[in-house]
């Protein structure tokens, strides 16, 4: 239930470009329900169910040419091996639309989240797990501020990054803060890309962006 199963953001210039758009996005979206309940079933067979009147409202509101996030949701629990897909009955997977305006959320700098250091030495599993926390803590405001991918890039994605950030923190032997910043200007598609900053009384020391190696080394 509430299972992403395909989600995209559109912008088009009309009414046919909108329902071409949707159309293809219904294919791709069962396309993906079959691949998950019933692997090696034919592609064309018909199993999400969603009301033909929501289906023209989204291709009415896309018409308007505003860039939207278009999200299809699963309404109801199903697992594999599903009967009423195996046994090739009408379309009885629920699924639902989800449709917001793609603006802009955070500008580039926005501090989502905060979380104390006050243990030292600091063990690898516990800085771990306080990296998680504050990690979680930014995608729950980022969330209720209305990004709705819950997708997490920490500086440029690489685990190299992070360890030697991570590295470095543990070096420093007295209380610090981390902070979770945004990187870039965030939208509501995201995805939530985030700078990790370690402070010490407010004042930054290095941050995630810090061990970034310059392209191509």
């Amino acid at each position: 239930r509430n299972q992403e199963l395909l989600y995209g953001v559109v912008k088009v210039g009309g009414l046919e470009e909108a329902t071409t758009v949707v159309n293809q996005f219904m294919v791709e979206a069962n396309r993906r329900a079959i691949q998950a309940i019933a692997p090696g079933r034919p592609a064309d067979q018909q199993v999400i169910l969603v009301s033909k009147r929501e289906v023209e409202r989204l291709i009415n509101r896309l018409a308007s040419g505003q860039e939207y996030v278009v999200r299809l949701l699963s309404a109801a629990n199903y697992v594999t091996g599903e009967p009423c897909v195996l046994q090739g009955q009408a379309p009885c997977i629920q699924v639902f639309l989800d449709v917001t305006v793609n603006q802009s959320i955070y500008p580039l700098g926005e501090t989502l989240a905060t979380i104390a250091l006050d243990t030292v030495p600091r063990q690898d599993r516990n800085l771990v797990e306080s990296l998680n926390v504050l990690i979680a803590s930014a995608q729950f405001r980022a969330r209720q501020s209305g990004v709705v991918v819950d997708k997490v890039v920490l500086a440029d994605n690489r685990a190299e990054t992070l360890l030697s950030f991570l590295n470095a923190v543990k070096q420093v032997e007295r209380p610090l803060e981390l902070q979770a910043v945004t990187a870039r200007e965030i939208y509501t598609a995201g995805p939530l890309s985030l700078n990790i900053l370690a402070l010490d009384q407010g004042k930054v020391l290095f941050s995630t962006s810090d061990f970034i190696l310059p392209s191509g080394k």
